[in-house]
């Protein structure tokens, strides 16, 4: 008897925890992206097409780029490695492979630096004499 409520307690124990892997792996895991037009102003045009492969896509890999823009995985590999330095993209590796996501802060960072792009720009036009 005490044996079976000590396994009982072990059991429910172990539901509890599943419970909350399952809700951490949730809280994890990458929304599908959404990218503004203004977030992709000032990219070159190579890059511009490996984003956009993105829209409506939770995360991918250099092979699935490579199969929608129709370039090399490796092109695409190297493309999205540099989406990743830019902070643009972001990169996670499970064992040799490489999955890519959509930063969060994408579209607000973009808006941002074109706005104190444009607030610079203004800025030299007023003392302009």
């Amino acid at each position: 008897m005490v044996r079976r409520s000590f396994l009982d307690k072990i059991f429910r124990e172990l539901r509890q925890i599943n419970n909350r892997l399952t809700d951490i792996e949730r809280d994890l895991k990458p929304q599908q992206a959404v990218i503004t037009v203004s977030a992709l102003d000032g990219l070159p045009d190579h890059l511009r097409k490996t984003i956009k492969v993105f829209n409506g896509h939770a995360e991918l890999s250099a092979q699935d780029v490579s199969v929608q823009t129709g370039r090399c995985r490796a092109l695409e590999s190297n493309y999205l490695n540099q989406l990743v330095r830019l902070s643009l993209v972001k990169k996670r590796r499970s064992g040799r492979k490489a999955t890519f996501y959509i930063a969060n802060s994408l579209s607000a960072k973009h808006t941002n630096s074109k706005a104190c792009h444009n607030q610079a720009q203004t800025t030299k036009t007023q003392q302009s004499p």
